[in-house]
């Protein structure tokens, strides 16, 4: 019997041992593809980057009248989206329909 035992606990160890060999493998396997992947992709915007610098595209700079102008056009904009918010009484709705749902649940 004890003999039965030490041959089922021989087997479970090198069963043990397989399988923490495959995990050690797996894990390096996906390690190597990972690094793999990660320097193609560094190649590659690297060499799209010195292209881009060769053929010097660079983007006109922005001008200071341009900016404020657009950052002005852009508040005007929203305050007149809010004031049609508030004219038509689609928030006043819901706010509405909010508090009598909230005060229902809390009746419940």
């Amino acid at each position: 019997m004890e003999e039965n035992e030490q041959k089922e606990k021989g087997e479970l160890k090198v069963f043990w041992e397989k399988e923490e060999k495959d995990k050690r493998l797996a894990l390096w396997a996906g390690i190597i593809f990972f690094m793999v992947l990660i320097m193609l992709l560094w190649f590659f915007t690297t060499r799209n980057f010195l292209a881009n610098l060769k053929n010097d595209k660079k983007p006109a700079p922005a001008k200071i009248e341009d900016v404020t102008t657009e950052f002005k056009q852009s508040f005007s904009e929203l305050n007149s989206h809010l004031q049609e918010l508030k004219n038509s009484g689609v928030v006043e709705e819901n706010v509405s329909a909010l508090i009598s749902s909230t005060t229902a649940q809390e009746k419940k």
